[in-house]
């Protein structure tokens, strides 16, 4: 449908009248001249009117049915995003995974030396942020048991106590590399 624009001159009456109810009636005035024009054209040539009518209604059909499939298409790609995105995730984890099982005793030894260089290590194990990767690191080595004060290198494994510790006694929450189970 083509619009063009019309410049017009009406009643100040009803053009006041017209915006007052217009919370009542909800049209434009674009509404209002060519629901006139239609009644006019209806009285003089109802055939045309109908044609018209028609033609205007086929022509909202046909734009609902663009909408509509653009909306499925829209669904469409967030489906197929959100399954790329899971097995991508799925990919980073298993890649973790592997690259944590090949190099945990390695970095259990670097934890507890303290000679752990955690950009290099976030670089391996593909993470955002360095205290990302330290965070994960750290957790995956106390959950598997690596690294705790028996596996420091300052553990007095003969003495059962670590320098590091301010009580003389087996591990202890004062020590950095240890955590209680």
């Amino acid at each position: 449908m083509v619009s063009i624009k019309i410049t017009t001159t009406i009643d100040l009456d009803v053009k006041t009248t017209f915006d007052l109810l217009g919370s009542l009636h909800k049209k434009t005035y674009r509404d209002a001249i060519e629901a006139g024009v239609i009644s006019i054209i209806s009285e003089v040539d109802p055939e045309k009117a109908l044609e018209m009518r028609l033609s205007r209604q086929e022509q909202e059909i046909a734009e609902t049915r663009q909408a509509l499939a653009q909306v499925r298409i829209s669904k469409q790609i967030e489906k197929e995003s959100a399954k790329k995105e899971s097995e991508e995730t799925s990919a980073i984890d298993q890649l973790r995974e592997e690259k944590y099982q090949e190099y945990r005793i390695s970095l259990a030894n670097q934890v507890n030396r303290k000679t752990i260089d955690w950009k290099r290590i976030q670089g391996i194990f593909d993470f955002k942020t360095v205290l990302e990767t330290e965070e994960y690191i750290l957790e995956r080595l106390r959950n598997d048991q690596l690294i705790n004060c028996e596996h420091c290198r300052r553990w007095k494994a003969d003495a059962q106590y670590c320098i590091y510790s301010k009580q003389i006694k087996a591990a202890t929450s004062t020590c950095k590399n240890w955590k209680q189970s």
